[in-house]
């Protein structure tokens, strides 16, 4: 149900997203730090609503871009992401909203900033190979072909953007439904998995 009492973490976290989304930054941080520093339950499971874990990893997020935009302070921005990935693959379960897989990208995207794009790329590649065996969707396998195919555009490397494209064209000169592209052979791994991958998602979650 509703979180009602403002002693309670969670709500200070609803809070604090909330000035954040209204443009009341200072006022967001000032409550979002009040919390950052907890650590939530991992085995909390609620039936409706967010869980602990959720809270905590969407406050991070926003601390995160409040630092990023308000003091251009990347490294320390890079950091509460970097938390924010930790309880996000330590909790097991779903989450409702938070995107798991977007806030891991977004901490590439902020490495890239920095000059940090060998280390970036070394990190999708190791994402890659950490969750080769985890078939079906996997947020973290989408973006971290999503980096590396975005990477080898700006390189100009059209071997690996080609099997992207080429997957795409076939699709669209027949047509094809996210069902059809489900029923497709896709060597692993390959950029081109990815488009499977998100047919699989837009159809009921199915594993490859």
């Amino acid at each position: 149900g509703m979180i009602k009492d403002y002693d309670d973490w969670r709500c200070r976290s609803i809070v604090g997203r909330m000035l954040y989304v209204l443009d009341d930054i200072e006022g967001a941080i000032a409550v979002l730090l009040t919390v950052k520093d907890i650590k939530p339950n991992l085995q909390d499971v609620p039936e409706k609503g967010l869980s602990e874990a959720e809270h905590m990893v969407l406050c991070l997020r926003d601390i995160s871009e409040i630092i990023y935009k308000l003091m251009g302070n990347v490294p320390v921005a890079i950091t509460y992401l970097g938390h924010a990935h930790a309880i996000s693959r330590a909790y097991k379960h779903p989450f409702r909203s938070a995107d798991k897989g977007g806030i891991w990208y977004r901490s590439l995207e902020l490495m890239e900033e920095i000059g940090e794009t060998d280390k970036a790329v070394a990190k999708a590649e190791a994402m890659l190979e950490e969750e080769k065996d985890n078939f079906g969707k996997n947020a973290y396998r989408y973006y971290a072909n999503k980096y590396l195919a975005v990477q080898a555009a700006k390189a100009e490397d059209y071997a690996k953007g080609a099997d992207l494209i080429a997957e795409a064209v076939v699709a669209m000169e027949f047509r094809a439904s996210a069902e059809d592209i489900t029923r497709m052979s896709h060597a692993h791994p390959t950029f081109a998995e990815a488009i499977k991958e998100a047919a699989l998602a837009a159809t009921e979650n199915r594993a490859l």
